[in-house]
């Protein structure tokens, strides 16, 4: 053929040849371009049905316009051979780049997104391509993917003009619909895809084989090994993508290649947000919030976030990482199939699985996956809520879980008596170590017959049991003898994990109304971000810890803990949980617990990181241990690494509310209001109830001065069902106002709020906190007018709500507040009575009791010493206030240097509690201005000076700072 001319083409060299015919490069002589002639083997000629199907998908493939597809000019005969006239690309078939080089992740995925819009472009046009494969896509010089030979591979399936060489290059890439012989459709393509890019990530094919019915074997039954036994580069949202495409079930696929792309492009947004944030990402070291959604009193604060974060985290790991080692004695029991109600209405399937995993928990001898760890890898398999786990999907799972035994079962009866099957099946090998049918007896309860399981389960991996009292009790003896109870129980850990508080509360509820003694139940309960009364929540941890040997002694211990924390008993709950790790050294919640403890309570940040880093080694996707890294991190000033913990929080969890919350909670303190408020945004758009995020929501909108979206957003709890955020509501829109300068307006606005609490019969958690707030308001209001005698008469009654509720009350405000009126006598007799103690104490109860003094001694004018306390303030708690106040004493004390340092960590960190802190939220510009003009920084004086007026604009008249401000600007700027 070289040197012929075909039509108007003058063939140059063969460049190609393969099943499909062969390529030529060829010169149109009548545009003066080059091109590529494919010529189909000589064989089609005798096919007439055939070569007419070709036409037509040929010219179908010829209309696309897609700068990701080949361009195809003309389709021909050559005496009895078709052929196809293409562009002619300069570049390398993306097999050659696979084979020559190792791909770089972004690259990968920059491609694997082209091929994806090629093939998006295609399906609209009801065009499939049937054969994709990295010898069918070229990427040309300048790096773009161009996919070839569409249409091909259906006149391929009604040939038998190749020899199996040549189609055992293309079933590889086959889906499992196509080896079947299945008419497929654009799905198929996106398993293809899949396939491509597991190869570009990896190096390696997914399924294998030494013949093709090997390969379709594999295709159809097998799972592939996990992306990161090849790849440590891979992130868990890459791996989730690949595994999703590879499906076998095309109906578990993406639905569409745009669906694909979209989750490709967020899969590189967050790689060049990692990359970009790490160059941009400098300055001075800042500090962070903690992460409770609802501000409370110091002393509570630490109870509040440790009971939610020790015990029963609500959201961890859901996303398939790493295929863990198999370690000896690890058993995962998968859900228990019931085959005589598929939809299980009772969760038998779901109860008895619970009950298993609990009744072999008891021996030391056996490790048992959690029921929690098992959910959460289905739903990183997109298989949520599954509970019909076919015999592949468990492999994987266990593979997942690190198991090296896995249990299956099925309920084939259950009226008039239980009857299940199980299989004990050895992962490695696939074996069945034990197959059995249990009946149970006339009357006999399921907890009887998960007894009889568990004796035999034991016997059959020959443990050796230890003599722990708990290996022979009763399952019912250590969890509950109802069914009904413990259903409810079980739906109360889903919503729970989902963080869905009123739902959970009452399924816990239902459960305690069925069994009182249901000890786990009342511990949930127990958690304080739950919108109940702290009343009802310390009942129910004191009934928890009565009914206490109604659990297994890992639980007793977590029972125990929880006990010590409530009543300050720091280094009692922290042996509680070395003694779970003594016994249970891989238990994730153990080493966060502890995580907690040494961060908030003791503030050794260093010490709360490696239990951290420990917690996540024990299993990689613990979401909730990201979602914490990312704010040790913040205090640390690491900012870097706090963005890729929440980076990676979001790629196990994205379609949960919360790591968007905390994302944005994030974005604040790094002052990118946009990006908060999108994080916010996405959060509403996933559960548009979510805890308070319209709240934060309202105060990014608030700092950027948008007072309408702000005050919208907060009314949105103004009907809410749960009475405490209603009051919440109240209380924040008294924000808007206030930010303004406004004081007299607020003032009145107050009032009414006060009234309307009183009003609104409540007594959740918050209630007496939230109306108490108001007043704390008024105090501040009256002390920034110079009324300190209606200021402190306002902290009073707020201090008396606050401990009529309970609450303990907010004595450090008060203690400011005679401090600012230059009552000292009376600042110190109340700071007097309240002694430091180390052992019980939060960090955050330092902070105040540091601030205390610090504010007296700032009030006295003795700068130095009130540095000196601030500073360890700070150090406890760094948080907006204490941060505040650091700075503005620097200023005072002439530590210019230090001062500009901590007015630039402050001045652009937006967090709910400088929200809380509106007078103060916008004092800080002008005291930076002042800090600036004092050091000579006279440019970045001006800037925060002209902030500050622009911000109080329509403020009261009188006001001294902005009367101030007003004469050191015009001087600042050659004025008068």
């Amino acid at each position: 053929m070289i040197g012929k001319t075909v039509s108007h083409y003058k063939i140059i060299e063969r460049i190609g040849a393969g099943g499909m015919g062969e390529v030529y490069l060829a010169e149109d002589t009548e545009l003066r371009r080059r091109v590529a002639l494919k010529f189909l083997p000589p064989g089609y000629s005798t096919a007439p049905d055939v070569l007419t199907r070709f036409k037509r998908e040929a010219r179908a493939a010829a209309a696309l316009n897609h700068p990701n597809i080949i361009t195809i000019h003309e389709v021909a005969m050559h005496g009895d051979r078709p052929y196809i006239v293409m562009a002619y690309v300069e570049g390398e078939s993306l097999s050659e780049q696979i084979r020559s080089k190792s791909l770089s992740l972004p690259t990968v995925i920059d491609i694997a997104i082209q091929i994806g819009e090629g093939l998006s472009k295609a399906h609209q046009a009801d065009v499939v391509h049937r054969d994709l494969k990295p010898d069918n896509i070229v990427i040309d010089e300048d790096g773009r993917a161009k996919i070839l030979d569409f249409g091909l591979a259906k006149l391929r399936g009604a040939t038998k003009l190749t020899d199996e060489a040549s189609t055992l290059g293309t079933v590889f890439y086959m889906s499992p619909e196509q080896t079947r012989g299945e008419d497929v459709g654009p799905r198929s393509d996106l398993f293809s895809l899949g396939t491509v890019l597991y190869e570009m990530i990896t190096g390696q094919l997914p399924f294998g084989g030494e013949h093709m019915a090997a390969v379709m074997y594999a295709i159809t039954t097998e799972e592939p090994q996990p992306l990161r036994r090849f790849n440590n580069d891979v992130t868990p949202g890459l791996e989730r993508i690949v595994f999703k495409m590879l499906a076998k079930d095309p109906g578990e696929r993406y639905q569409t290649a745009a669906d694909l792309v979209a989750d490709l492009k967020h899969e590189r947004k967050l790689s060049q947000l990692n990359a970009s944030t790490a160059r941009r990402r400098s300055g001075p070291r800042k500090r962070g919030p903690r992460t409770l959604k609802i501000a409370i009193p110091s002393s509570l604060l630490f109870i509040a976030i440790l009971l939610v974060l020790i015990l029963k985290p609500f959201r961890v790991e859901i996303a398939p990482d790493r295929q863990a080692e198999a370690s000896e004695n690890m058993l995962a029991v998968m859900y228990f199939e019931n085959l005589a109600d598929r939809g299980d209405e009772k969760r038998l399937g779901e109860i008895i699985t619970s009950l298993l995993i609990t009744d072999l928990s008891a021996s030391d001898a056996l490790r048992v996956v959690s029921s929690q760890r098992l959910y959460d890898i289905l739903k990183g398999l997109d298989k949520e809520g599954t509970r019909n786990i076919d015999r592949n999907t468990a492999t994987l799972v266990a593979n997942r879980a690190g198991a090296q035994w896995m249990l299956l079962g099925n309920i084939l009866q259950a009226e008039p008596t239980l009857v299940v099957t199980y299989q004990l099946v050895d992962v490695a090998s696939g074996d069945v170590k034990d197959s059995q049918r249990v009946d149970g007896a006339s009357g006999e309860s399921i907890f009887s017959l998960v007894d009889r399981m568990t004796v035999e389960l034991r016997n059959e991996l020959s443990l050796t049991l230890a003599t722990r009292g708990d290996i022979d009790r009763p399952v019912a003896e250590i969890t509950t003898s109802s069914p009904d109870a413990y259903r409810h129980y079980l739906e109360g850990m889903e919503h729970l994990n989902k963080n869905y508080k009123e739902e959970a509360i009452e399924s816990f509820r239902k459960a305690i109304e069925i069994d009182s003694t249901l000890a786990m139940a009342h511990l949930e309960l127990a958690v304080p971000n739950l919108p109940l009364s702290f009343a009802e929540k310390q009942r129910h941890v004191k009934l928890a810890r009565r009914y206490s040997t109604k659990v297994s002694e890992r639980d007793r211990h977590f029972i125990n803990s929880l006990y010590a924390i409530y009543f300050g008993r720091t280094s009692e709950s922290i042996r509680e949980l070395h003694a779970v790790i003594a016994k249970h050294p891989d238990d994730k919640r153990a080493y966060y617990g502890l995580s907690v403890i040494h961060w908030i309570v003791l503030s050794k940040r260093d010490q709360a990181l490696t239990y951290a880093r420990k917690a996540i080694e024990l299993d990689p996707l613990y979401k909730l241990a990201y979602n914490r890294l990312a704010y040790i991190y913040i205090d640390l000033g690491e900012y870097e690494k706090a963005l890729e913990a929440v980076d990676t929080y979001i790629a196990l969890g994205p379609d949960e509310p919360n790591p968007y919350d905390t994302q944005a909670e994030v974005y604040g303190l790094l002052g990118r209001l946009d990006d908060a408020i999108n994080g916010y945004k996405k959060a509403i758009e996933i559960k548009p109830d979510f805890g308070i995020a319209a709240v934060s929501l309202g105060n990014m909108y608030l700092f950027r001065q948008d007072y309408a979206t702000a005050e919208a957003y907060y009314r949105q709890y103004l009907s809410h069902q749960t009475a405490d955020l209603r009051a919440a509501a109240r209380h924040a829109l008294s924000r808007v106002p206030l930010h303004q300068g406004k004081f007299e307006n607020t003032l009145a606005m107050l009032d009414r709020y006060i009234a309307a609490d009183e009003a609104d019969p409540y007594g959740g958690e918050y209630s007496g906190e939230f109306r108490a707030d108001k007043y704390w308001s008024k105090a501040l209001v009256y002390t920034q007018l110079g009324d300190y005698r209606k200021a402190i008469a306002a902290g009073q009654k707020a201090l008396e709500i606050e401990r009529t509720s309970g609450r303990g009350g907010s004595w450090r405000t008060l203690v400011e507040l005679h401090a600012r009126s230059k009552d000292f006598a009376a600042a110190e007799t109340l700071l007097s009575s309240t002694t430091l103690d180390t052992t019980r104490w939060s960090g955050e109860d330092r902070a105040e009791f540091y601030y205390s003094h610090g504010i007296i001694e700032f009030e006295k004018g003795s700068y130095a010493a009130a540095c000196d306390h601030f500073e360890r303030a700070v150090f406890d708690d760094p948080e907006f206030y204490t941060q505040y106040a650091l700075a503005v004493a620097y200023l005072k004390a002439n530590r210019l240097t230090e001062a500009v340092r901590a007015f630039e960590r402050i001045l652009n960190e937006y967090s709910r509690q400088r929200a809380d802190d509106p007078i103060n939220s916008v004092l800080v510009y002008y005291y930076a201005g002042l800090a600036y003009q004092d050091s000579g920084m006279n440019v970045k004086a001006v800037a925060q000076f002209e902030r500050f007026l622009d911000i109080w604009k329509d403020a009261d008249p009188g006001i001294e700072e902005m009367a101030d401000a007003r004469r050191r600007l015009d001087s600042l700027k050659g004025g008068t």
